[in-house]
């Protein structure tokens, strides 16, 4: 980065967000014509604005975070987005950006993007034209896969998601919430290319915004580099999985010479009013026309799937038993049927043992009764009178006396 495009950004970090919003392009200065299916989508509500810490004031449409967002009803370029831009160079500072034009990302609804790292450069002086095809991406959750849950998201993970409604996370706004929470940790300043206020970033649970890390600070200039040395060489651990849910686009571009020169003078009349330069000497360097627009509405579905899961494990592990030991799950049922019958028949076995013992102890008393009458005979000799009294008593005895 070139020095005056770093000192740039440190004036611009220490600034209001108001003071560096009136500074950079405003929607209507930027956007002079725009149409969505054929109507007229310059009224508010249609672009949601957002601060980008190294290109400014940018806008983005149908974003999705305060409305639900508009759907194409067709395909084709004449029920697309169709917007003409004004570049407006005059305004540009001088000794900072190399190159002329605008960046433009096509990117999933409510997530922050990043102009300055990803998306396509706009021309002065042609139209482009951006054909979309649109991507669903699903990756499996663990034990398989290590990816984010968008829905139970946490906010210490994107810091743009505190600075911004609606923005839900995103793998960029987590690997730039990681590497400024570690600047701002180490230095004691953050990068002034990113964020430097937020819960997510701070060192102390604190809302006050960081100052920038300055070159004109050795000690801060050595540190920052320290840290983003470390985090190009992936040395600090930043846990920011992919989210296990995304829609992302394929681009079909082309590019032709817009305006035509029959349509030249009405354009020039239309927009003249609207920039602080003469459009007919300077449209060339100085206005862009877009053309977005879905090729086709069949969509790609990218679906992770485990590649060896428990059903198809146990039926491998039936087929291996079956093969080397002739097991079948008709065998296992067999074995567990015969175990049952074993347990059953055990606990019947038991019972009958307890029965066979109740019946012996019956007999035992029964054999010790003629003991105990035959003791009464002995008795009834001695006594022969107490005989004859009681002879009549064993009459129904079982017993015979001589």
């Amino acid at each position: 980065m070139a020095l005056e495009e770093r000192s740039l950004l440190e004036i611009m970090a220490s600034m209001n967000d108001s003071t560096k919003k009136k500074l950079g392009h405003q929607l209507g200065e930027l956007v002079l014509d725009c149409t969505f299916e054929g109507y007229n989508c310059l009224e508010d509500g249609n672009f949601d604005y957002f601060f980008n810490n190294a290109l400014g004031n940018c806008y983005t449409f149908n974003a999705g975070r305060k409305w639900l967002p508009k759907m194409s009803l067709n395909t084709g370029r004449r029920h697309g987005l169709q917007m003409v831009l004004n570049i407006n160079q005059p305004e540009y500072v001088s000794n900072t950006y190399e190159v002329s034009g605008i960046r433009l990302v096509v990117h999933q609804h409510k997530t922050i993007p990043f102009p300055e790292d990803e998306g396509l450069a706009i021309n002065a002086g042609q139209v482009t034209s951006l054909g979309l095809k649109q991507i669903n991406l699903k990756r499996k959750s663990p034990p398989y896969n290590y990816c984010y849950d968008t829905d139970n998201s946490d906010p210490m993970d994107n810091v743009y998601g505190e600075l911004f409604d609606g923005v839900i996370y995103s793998t960029g706004g987590c690997m730039r919430t990681c590497y400024q929470r570690n600047v701002i940790s180490e230095c004691g300043c953050g990068d002034p290319a990113y964020p430097l206020k937020g819960l997510a970033i701070s060192a102390n649970n604190s809302l006050t915004a960081y100052p920038p890390c300055s070159e004109i600070d050795a000690n801060q200039w050595q540190c920052l580099q320290y840290v983003t040395e470390m985090y190009n060489n992936n040395s600090i651990n930043c846990d920011c999985n992919e989210p296990c849910k995304e829609t992302t686009y394929t681009v079909t571009l082309s590019i032709g010479a817009w305006p035509a020169n029959v349509q030249k003078d009405m354009l020039f009349e239309k927009f003249q009013d609207m920039v602080n330069y003469s459009v007919a000497d300077t449209y060339q360097e100085n206005l862009a026309k877009v053309e977005l627009y879905y090729e086709e509405f069949n969509h790609e579905r990218i679906e992770e799937k485990p590649s060896y899961e428990l059903p198809q494990f146990l039926s491998d592990c039936g087929g291996i038993l079956g093969l080397w030991l002739g097991m079948s799950v008709l065998t296992i049922c067999e074995f567990l049927e015969f175990g049952m019958d074993l347990f059953f028949f055990g606990i019947w076995e038991g019972c009958k043992r307890k029965r066979k013992k109740t019946k012996v102890e019956d007999i035992r008393i029964e054999q010790d009764a003629p003991n105990a009458a035959s003791l009464n005979m002995v008795n009834l000799k001695k006594n022969p009178m107490e005989t004859s009294k009681k002879r009549a008593s064993f009459v129904d005895s079982p017993f015979y006396i001589n």
